[in-house]
């Protein structure tokens, strides 16, 4: 479990959970702790949908594509809330518009399985956490 406490992370920003391991994650939870009175969604993007729309594209071009707004699902967080989303089909963005307000989550990340792209010898080092040489 990793905590994600507003204190210190504030991701206002689109990202991915570490999708650039050879096993990317499958998926991750995130629980609510500490909600602020207002503000603090997280919005997901479905990546998968919004390459398999736009046929061929340059890395900007489908960041740019991928987060209009019809990819998009924007998630209103309750006391209590727990949500799931498939890291190897989307990105997300913690919306940072609740000022001085505390907000604290609990996130799981469940292990993946290795991708098709990347032979499995060389990522040997890479899923033991090591930079290969």
């Amino acid at each position: 479990m990793l905590p994600i406490d507003s204190v210190k992370d504030r991701t206002n920003l689109w990202h991915t959970d570490v999708t650039f391991m050879s096993k990317p994650p499958t998926g991750s939870f995130l629980y609510t702790v500490t909600l602020p009175e207002s503000g603090g969604d997280t919005m997901w993007a479905n990546t998968r949908a919004a390459s398999d729309a736009l046929a061929a594209a340059f890395l900007r071009m489908l960041y740019d594509h991928m987060t209009q707004y019809q990819f998009i699902a924007r998630y209103r967080w309750q006391p209590g809330s727990l949500a799931f989303w498939d890291n190897r089909t989307t990105m997300h963005y913690g919306i940072y518009d609740y000022g001085d307000d505390h907000r604290a989550m609990h996130r799981v990340t469940l292990e993946g399985d290795r991708t098709s792209a990347q032979p499995v010898a060389a990522n040997a080092d890479a899923d033991r956490g090591r930079i290969p040489a």
